[in-house]
């Protein structure tokens, strides 16, 4: 018998059962692509025909199904990996396989699958075996239909059979003998042979294998050993008779597998005689027959229950005679035996026409079940089955050969249907009236027994379905699961209940899904026998799609949250538990979504314990108050380490309505949860941050250059002052209207001032202001001349927004000018009169003059400049820089020129032309090292690898005469090479070792002591690192590099200071120096993802470390 199975693809047994390498090919090969799809998917008949061929030692080959998809056993294989064609053959479509034989095979294969009649081909021609006749044999080919489960030819069965013919076959088959024992050793089966007294001379490899006995141990009569000790006497002693009588030997019995378990097997063996007909004893096999022993046993269970069961069992013949019938039938027909009887002969007469309508579906659905009546011979009297039938299949041809029922005696049942009528009409009364929609569905069919107005106005039908199966009657049901769950109901005595479950009904002549609460309850007789079932029902389509609705604008919020350009996640409040986070939240705390939906907040983000966000959450979850946080620092772990990111961050708290189940109203909102949104602000915060550091940096060279600072709000005309400016000004407010901002301007010029800046800030001017004036401070009624400087800046539109500028009070040099060319013009007069040899000294003094005139500008032309740079403030200590070096250097020329050719006119001025010189040159050092600062600041990164060695070496090369004056001592370790940027290297190595050279002490008697300085390197993990030391790059490594002397030193207090712009340990009468060498070499170890530090005592020397990490 073939049916298709009901089991789940998980209770299926192994597929295909053993066949060998062929079995675990088809096993291990992946299906889900191919035309047939996955193997539990096949239909039983495939799956049959399979087994069959696998477990054959015959040659054959199976094509399947409309692409004619390819499979073969183990027999076969041997000629197709002949052809180089093995495995690739398996699960191909056969005309892609052996495009070359398809002419030739295709007529074959068409006719067998047109006409349904067997084949066959004498010609040795087919894929994959070599053609006849070389060694004297032919091949004959067979093809054969292969039926699915419908009874449908749907493949081709291919078996192949040789014959030897020739004398050079015979003498092949001859020679083949030679090899037989040897073939003995590695056949799949266990082979014995005895001597004529018994004596088990030959046991096969097979048979040491199964047991795990030895040759001695098995030998003789040791192979009974290994039986099963109850079955040893009996078995032994079959044997002993067969050997004596010299006639074939059979036996079952168990055998011990060499694991220690026993498995049956038979045991059958042949007498062997010699050309003169004497006995030499037996040749024999065993096989394995374990799992055909427990199928018999499993077969002799089953026929037991049968024929103690209850039901009404029986098996008939395809032409309706009746084969088998369990005692319980029997007894219900009141028949003693079946012989010579058909269906008809137990089918009541008034039903026979029902049976003659559903046996016929038999042929197309393989099974039915129908309520009938069938009657008792010895009575007279009917009985009322539950007539279930399914078709009996010949597993080969697959067509029916009969069928089979197990069917209960529902007598009873029905006559407590019967007698429940009456009840049953008053039921339906109440019912019809009332006010909600009630239905009763009678027996395992569902009739529709009763159904008021209100069920069937939510059906869309009319009263006519009053009667009719609820299938028939409502056949848009089908595929939806009520018809399911009623029987299950009716099966069980289980009600069953369901809120808001959805319904496809044809209402108004279209397919509408409708919403509803219902019940199906139970109706028993007082036996318990479920006779119908009460169905209620509450139409919630309304509020159903209203929730729908809520439910899409929530979805397409939460569809908005994955694509939304900021990381969001809602998280319960309840175990603090992520219900959704879109990709970007992933990507922010470096996880992806699906790792964090479902786990708790610090489960799946420990790195977070003691930051204080889960107390936060909590904390919006129990107030309902949302939390807003600007630059939030928060510490996560993503690329594989701890970061510090900063983000913008918003907690808001998320509700929800509790349904209610249409007979209560819905509960009040609750809090279910939060919503976190974060915005990564670390770039702003981290450029922001470079951008005050370079703010601080400006700051201090503005400071140097005594400069204040000013702008002014177009639109609202209030100016903003710095604190020097306030001071000039007298004022004690940043802010001032631009009437107040006028005030300390002298009547003279404040009509002028704010003609020159409203003229400035017009659409189309230039944007550029200049203006040198007077100003009186409010308070002391100081006079100051400055000189101040603006730039306009717009909007994206091009509209001025705000006026930007500096301002330098130039008070005291327009007083040293004034006095200049006062003295300057006394002494031209007395040198007028004096004789008129001092006449060309004259005409040189007024080309000083001019000159000094023309050095006037160029300083008045460099504070412009400085002022312009303000535009870009990463820029513009560069720029000033650059640009104040210009004016200083005449500054410095001219001073020299008055001192070589004037200084017996100027007197007194000459020590106010040295201080001037000196200013102007520790002033120039101080630029040039803020210039390398900002270079250093500025500069972008050139990665390539540096050789520190070579480095050094350049340094020590350009050191060369300090450290020859000096006597010093430079030894320097081998040393890595790093990616970074050569030039910045060398400042960092110029600025230490020239450090290390300038700073050195004296002895007891204040003789300078050699320096001794080393520069070396270790190499040392992150985790050693100093606590103080914060890499500006993680990394797994870091070298230390390292230069030490025996200098001065200093007191280890001081070490966070050094390092910063402008700070000294020494008067600069001491040492020379700007205070930014160190603040540089911080600098350029951070730009390098590294850091810096030092170690010292004072008069101890000094030790700085350079940590670069190892990539």
């Amino acid at each position: 018998m073939s049916f298709t199975s009901t089991n789940s693809p998980s209770d299926l047994p192994q597929f295909p059962v053993r066949g060998g390498e062929m079995g675990h090919l088809i096993r291990s090969f992946d299906w889900s692509e191919n035309p047939l799809g996955s193997v539990e998917n096949w239909p039983q008949s495939l799956r049959t025909t399979l087994n069959l061929i696998l477990s054959s030692c015959s040659p054959l080959f199976l094509l399947w199904g409309p692409e004619l998809i390819c499979f073969y056993n183990d027999a076969y294989r041997p000629s197709l990996e002949n052809a180089g064609k093995h495995p690739g053959a398996l699960g191909r479509k056969f005309e892609t396989v052996w495009p070359e034989s398809w002419p030739a095979i295709q007529p074959l294969i068409d006719q067998v699958r047109t006409t349904g009649e067997a084949t066959r081909s004498d010609q040795p021609y087919f894929p994959g075996q070599p053609k006849g006749g070389q060694d004297g044999s032919f091949r004959t080919f067979s093809y054969s239909p292969a039926y699915d489960d419908e009874g449908q030819i749907n493949g081709v069965l291919v078996t192949c059979t040789e014959t030897m013919t020739s004398g050079s076959g015979r003498k092949k088959l001859e020679e083949s003998e030679r090899f037989l024992r040897q073939l003995t050793e590695t056949m799949p089966a266990i082979l014995w042979i005895t001597e004529p007294d018994g004596y088990c001379s030959y046991l096969n490899r097979q048979w040491y294998e199964f047991t795990g006995q030895s040759n001695e141990e098995a030998e003789g009569f040791g192979w009974l050993d290994a039986t099963h000790p109850d079955d040893q006497e009996k078995t032994g002693a079959c044997f002993i008779e067969a050997n004596e009588r010299q006639i074939p030997f059979s036996a079952l019995y168990r055998l011990r597998h060499k694991e220690g378990t026993y498995r049956w097997v038979v045991d059958k063996g042949s007498p062997r005689f010699d050309e003169q007909g004497n006995y030499q004893g037996m040749i024999g096999t065993v096989v394995d027959v374990h799992d055909q022993k427990l199928a018999e046993e499993e077969k002799q269970k089953l026929i037991a229950i049968l024929e103690a069961s209850p039901e009404f069992i029986g098996l008939a013949a395809s032409d309706t005679s009746i084969e088998y019938a369990n005692p319980a039938a029997l007894e219900m027909l009141g028949w003693d035996t079946v012989d010579g009887k058909k269906i008809q002969d137990y089918i009541f007469p008034e039903d026979w026409a029902i049976a003659e309508k559903i046996l016929p579906s038999l042929v197309k659905t393989g099974h039915f079940s129908h309520e009938i009546r069938f009657v008792n011979a010895k009575s007279g009297k009917p009985f009322w089955l539950e007539w279930n039938a399914v078709t009996l299949k010949d597993p080969v041809s697959n067509q029916i050969t009969g069928l089979a029922t197990v069917s209960p005696n529902i007598t009873s049942r029905k006559n407590t249907e019967q007698s429940l009528r009456e009840s049953e009409a008053r039921f339906r009364r109440l019912i019809a009236e009332a006010p909600i929609a009630m239905a009763v569905y009678s027996t395992r069919n569902l009739i529709i027994e009763t159904a008021n107005d209100a069920m069937i106005t939510l059906w869309g039908k009319t009263p006519s379905v009053i009667g009719m199966k609820l299938a028939e009657a409502l056949p848009e049901l089908e595929g939806q699961p009520f018809i399911g769950l009623l029987e299950q109901v009716f099966d069980t005595g289980i009600p069953y209940q369901s809120a808001e479950q959805s319904a496809n009904l044809v209402v108004n002549g279209q397919l509408q899904t409708f919403w509803f609460t219902f019940t199906y309850q139970p109706l028993t007789t007082d036996q318990g026998q479920v006779y119908a079932i009460l169905n209620v029902a509450v139409d919630v389509t309304e509020r159903v799609a209203v929730r729908q609705r809520i439910e899409e604008n929530r979805q397409q919020l939460l569809e908005s949250f994955e694509q939304s350009p900021v990381a969001i996640a809602i998280i319960d409040i309840i175990d603090l538990r992520f219900r959704m986070a879109n990709p970007l939240y992933g990507q922010l705390v470096g996880r992806q979504p699906g790792e964090l939906i479902g786990k708790s907040f610090l489960e799946v983000l420990p790195e977070l314990q003691g930051q204080g966000f889960d107390q936060l959450i909590e904390e919006v979850g129990s107030t309902g108050s949302p939390y807003v946080a600007r630059e939030t620092e928060v510490t996560i772990f993503r690329n594989n380490q701890l970061e510090s990111i900063y983000v913008d961050l918003t907690i808001q708290p998320q509700y929800e309505t509790r349904q209610g189940d249409g007979s209560e109203p819905d509960s009040a909102t609750r809090i279910s949860g939060v919503m976190v949104v974060a915005i990564d602000v670390t770039q702003q915060v981290l450029a922001r941050q470079k951008v005050e550091e370079a703010e601080s940096t400006l700051r201090g060279a503005i400071e140097l250059a005594e400069l204040s600072t000013w702008s002014m709000d177009i639109e609202t005309g209030r100016f903003t002052y710095s604190d020097r400016f306030m001071n000039w000004l007298g004022f004690s407010e940043h802010t001032k209207s631009m009437d107040e901002a006028y005030n300390p301007l002298p009547d003279d010029y404040r009509q002028s001032v704010a003609a020159a800046i409203n003229a400035v800030v017009q659409p189309g001017a230039s944007g550029s202001y200049r203006n040198e004036h007077p100003i009186v401070n409010r308070l002391t009624g100081q006079v100051r001349i400055i000189d101040a400087q603006g730039k306009v800046f717009v909007d994206a539109q091009g509209k001025p927004v705000k006026l930007v500028g500096t301002a330098q009070d130039i008070t005291e040099q327009r007083k040293i000018q004034l006095a200049l060319e006062q003295q300057v013009q006394i002494r031209t007069e007395e040198l007028e009169t004096a004789n008129e040899e001092l006449a060309a000294t004259n005409e040189e003094l007024s080309a000083t003059i001019e000159e000094l005139a023309t050095t006037n500008e160029e300083l008045a032309e460099s504070n412009q400049l400085l002022i312009r740079s303000n535009e870009n403030l990463e820029q513009f200590a560069y720029i000033a820089s650059h640009d104040l070096q210009e004016p200083l250097r005449k500054v410095r020329q001219f001073g020299d020129l008055l001192k070589n050719h004037y200084t017996a006119q100027l007197g007194d001025g000459v020590n106010y032309l040295d201080r001037m010189q000196l200013a102007a040159g520790r002033m120039s050092a101080l630029i040039k090292d803020l210039l390398t600062f900002s270079r250093i600041s500025m500069q972008q990164d050139t990665i390539e690898p540096v050789s520190l060695t070579e480095v050094v070496n350049t340094v020590l090369t350009d050191l060369d005469l300090a450290i020859q004056e000096s006597g010093a001592v430079v030894t320097v370790e081998p040393l890595p090479t790093v990616p970074g940027d050569a030039s910045q290297l060398e400042q960092l190595f110029q600025n230490l070792l020239s450090n290390a050279l300038k700073f050195r002490r004296t002895d007891k008697a204040g003789v300078p002591v050699a320096p001794l300085i080393h520069v070396g390197v270790r190499m040392i993990a992150d985790t050693d690192l100093p606590p103080s030391v914060k890499p500006a790059r993680s990394a797994g490594a870091y070298y230390c590099l390292y230069v030490s002397d025996n200098g001065i030193g200093f007191d280890q207090k001081y070490v966070d200071r050094i390092f910063q712009v402008f700070q000294r340990l020494h008067g600069k009468s001491e040492f020379a120096g700007t205070g930014i060498g160190l603040a540089i070499c911080e600098k350029v170890a951070s730009n390098h993802g590294g850091a810096i530090s030092a170690t010292s005592q004072p008069g101890q020397g000094a030790t700085f470390s350079v940590y670069l990490p190892v990539l």
